[in-house]
């Protein structure tokens, strides 16, 4: 591209980004169409990916962004999930993604902040249960859901599972 056409390019501000996002869909959707049985949506779900470490920008607008570039029928609904570390779990982002009618399953990370800590040291022995992955037991982990006031303030419906294991050279 020439300098004059960054000019132009960066003259036309939203506009053009708004053109750009636009092409990208467009593509994107043709591109999971020729993919068949490999594309992104080949087991009826799309999984969003967002890392808090690169982002700068606010998740839920970096989630709008994501969620534009898929095609339509993912962008409300239980067949898309988006995931976050524990840089998404801030109640205004949690707030978003469990908006009425937006119906999109996330999974959020948390900062183990002194209240989830306290409320981690009362749950009992027989409330941990082997954590797994891939269906296999993961040797020394365990999970439980956390319940009581600690979510007081979270969406209502909200899970909080945390999890305890064996330090290990992974």
């Amino acid at each position: 591209m020439t300098a004059t056409g960054h000019d132009t390019l960066g003259a036309s501000g939203e506009k053009a980004l708004q053109a750009i996002r636009s092409a990208r869909s467009e593509v994107r959707n043709r591109a999971w169409s020729l993919a068949g049985e490999n594309a992104p949506d080949t087991e009826g779900q799309v999984v969003i990916d967002l890392e808090g470490v690169l982002v700068t920008a606010d998740h839920i607008t970096t989630a709008q962004l994501a969620l534009a570039q898929i095609p339509k029928k993912y962008r409300r609904g239980r067949q898309t999930l988006i995931r976050t570390d524990s840089a998404g779990g801030t109640h205004d982002f949690v707030s978003w993604l469990a908006k009425r009618g937006r119906w999109l399953s996330h999974s959020v990370g948390m900062t183990a902040t002194d209240a989830i800590h306290q409320h981690v040291l009362k749950v009992p022995a027989s409330a941990w249960t082997p954590a797994e992955v891939n269906s296999e037991i993961r040797d020394g982990a365990c999970v439980a859901e956390l319940t009581g006031d600690v979510l007081a303030d979270w969406p209502q419906g909200m899970r909080l599972i945390t999890r305890k294991e064996r330090p290990h050279p992974d």
